[in-house]
């Protein structure tokens, strides 16, 4: 559906909307949910809070908001058959994904104006041109629905993506288990998700590693497509990586105790009752696909297949580009935004990061964006070069970090990748 017809028909529905509820609308096609979420503990315990006190309404679980994005409506029956707990990974998931511009934005607002009469909005067109001009004086900013909107129609929602919302399906269903893993310098916290119907079969598991100064929301999102098409998922976060879950501060970690602590995951996971020790495939983005290629080095048999995603080899190139010699090294230093230790620098400073990967000879993945402008998207031409054996496709348009169109694309890739080699 036309974005036009979309807001035609919210103005037909919802005839008490004003001229700030019609450009929340128009923000949430472009911009989904709005900001990253940067805290899913918060935005759960947010989320229940608003459970307990949204009246109850007829309203169909999901509204499309077009742009491959749709308003999940808390209040409706459906999602009172919902866990809060897989509400709230959509939402999170989403946020992370979902890609929106402010030149598209300006010129979906000008629909406004331009089609008012067709729309059939209960407020005057002055109105309208007096609201865009404040808004637009203001920056453009997130705006709440208006008093009236709210009295009328009480909106409890989240803006969730379309393609996400297949784990909501009934035929979808999963057990989601949080756990430690003991046995490395520090335990690791693990968010394992493994597809119900299952029954005594082990599966194929996928493990996820996240980039530098991240936590493992930024890999939910395949998490929570793959669930969706029988793979189990852990989701860990390392040990002063960014992430709230496994703790620990940032000047303590370096791609060599994160490599130690997937090794570490990597090994218990083949003895998990539900996956498959022959079919464990490890996924990483950005430093986490270092670590990643690195594990999968140091035990190719437990390692069926590896995905590198914008893997960050840049960081080799970089550290010996700040300073002469690992003496001239302080004890605490920043590497881009990252508050880091010196054991960030002399844990690398002597690897030869490509040779050290590439001693896993089985079938990988890598994927980049040719618009990344964190990791230039040489580092993995030279990695596709390096590895014996590897897909490697470049995503048009994308950064770092795939969203929108690249992320799709790069799920595609992945499920092709994984039917191949583990089935």
């Amino acid at each position: 559906m036309e974005l036009s017809e979309i807001i035609k028909a919210h103005a037909n529905k919802y005839p008490k909307m004003q001229p700030c509820d019609a450009v929340k609308l128009i923000y949430q096609n472009e911009f989904g949910g709005g900001h990253l979420i940067a805290d899913p503990a918060q935005s759960l315990e947010r989320l229940k809070e608003e459970l307990a006190v949204c009246r109850p309404s007829d309203e169909p679980l999901l509204e499309s908001i077009g742009n491959g994005t749709s308003r999940l409506y808390l209040s409706s029956p459906e999602a009172a058959k919902l866990s809060p707990e897989l509400i709230n990974d959509i939402f999170v998931s989403s946020a992370q994904i979902h890609l929106g511009s402010r030149s598209s934005f300006r010129t979906k607002l000008d629909l406004l104006k331009d089609k008012f009469d067709y729309f059939n909005f209960d407020f005057s067109l002055e109105e309208l041109e007096s609201y865009l001009a404040d808004y637009e004086a203001a920056g453009f900013p997130m705006v709440s629905h208006s008093p009236e909107y709210r009295e009328a129609y009480a909106p409890a929602y989240r803006v969730v993506e379309d393609r996400l919302c297949e784990a909501l399906k009934p035929g979808n269903s999963w057990e989601e288990r949080e756990i430690f893993v003991e046995g490395a310098a520090h335990p690791i916290w693990c968010k394992l998700y493994i597809p119900s119907d299952r029954g005594d079969a082990r599966l194929p598991l996928v493990i996820l590693s996240h980039g530098m100064d991240d936590s493992y929301a930024s890999c939910e999102p395949y998490a929570l497509d793959l669930v969706t098409k029988g793979f189990a998922c852990c989701c860990l976060e390392f040990y002063g990586g960014g992430g709230t879950k496994t703790g620990g501060s940032t000047r303590e970690m370096s791609i060599m105790t994160e490599t130690e602590e997937l090794k570490t995951v990597l090994k218990a996971a083949a003895d998990w009752d539900f996956a498959d020790p022959s079919r464990i495939v490890l996924l990483g983005e950005s430093m986490g696909a270092i670590a990643s290629a690195f594990t999968a080095a140091e035990l190719p048999e437990l390692t069926a297949g590896l995905v590198l995603l914008y893997p960050a080899y840049v960081i080799f190139d970089d550290i010996h580009n700040m300073f002469r010699s690992l003496e001239d090294v302080p004890d605490f230093c920043k590497y881009r935004w990252l508050d880091a230790g010196w054991i960030f620098y002399r844990d690398i400073w002597d690897i030869d990061p490509y040779k050290k990967s590439c001693a896993y000879t089985r079938r990988t993945l890598i994927l980049h964006g040719n618009a990344d402008h964190t990791v230039p998207i040489s580092y993995s031409e030279k990695a596709a070069e390096s590895y014996p054996d590897n897909d490697y496709f470049v995503i048009n348009g994308a950064k770092h970090g795939f969203k929108g169109r690249a992320f799709e694309l790069a799920v595609r890739y992945i499920t092709e990748y994984l039917n191949a080699i583990l089935f």
